[in-house]
């Protein structure tokens, strides 16, 4: 699930990628893992590179992302690395699914899902759905604390229809120490 968030996160910061990281932001990156050259990043890649240090991941699977990022200019979220067994399992439950394309994060979040003890045939459509890029159960719902607390950037933003990964990206632009202004505009390009 974290991968997920993180691939989410990801591609979230790519669509946002107008907004320029802070110096302490920078900071941050650079002093994370100083064998790794940040030095020839833009702006747009250290906000990645700032969602890949504050990740829940472990160090070396930061570190293995910085790395990805500053030698190719992106995160490889190409093909999937998965044993014998778990393609086995995917693909007993979506046959026609294309695991090459499918990114880590999709296939352990459709391997969660073919744990889930529904039914085969719901266990079916939705690992599907997962592999494919079209699940919409990760949706959520938000609290009224954190409604408020979001509501206080973006008045006017749909909490409605707000995944886990949105959440999470906008809890953590709350928890950085981006100024109100600079906040409040990434909490309003993500929800809306």
């Amino acid at each position: 699930m974290k991968r997920m968030m993180i691939a989410t996160a990801l591609a979230t910061t790519i669509g946002t990628a107008g907004l320029a990281a802070t110096e302490a932001q920078i900071r941050e990156v650079q002093n994370f893992d100083q064998s790794i050259d940040t030095s020839g990043l833009t702006d747009a890649q250290y906000d990645i590179a700032y969602g890949i240090v504050t990740s829940g991941d472990s160090v070396s699977e930061k570190s293995a992302k910085l790395l990805a990022l500053t030698t190719k200019g992106e995160v490889d979220q190409s093909m999937a690395m998965i044993s014998e067994a778990e393609m086995d399992r995917l693909m007993r439950y979506a046959p026609e699914a294309d695991l090459g394309t499918a990114s880590q994060a999709q296939v352990e979040m459709a391997l969660a899902a073919s744990y889930s003890g529904d039914s085969f045939s719901e266990t079916s459509l939705r690992v599907q759905s997962i592999l494919d890029g079209n699940d919409e159960t990760t949706r959520i719902v938000v609290g009224e604390s954190v409604a408020d607390l979001l509501r206080r950037y973006a008045p006017e933003a749909d909490l409605t229809s707000l995944t886990a990964d949105e959440l999470a990206i906008a809890m953590s632009y709350i928890n950085s120490d981006m100024t109100r202004t600079e906040t409040a505009d990434r909490i309003q390009t993500l929800l809306n």
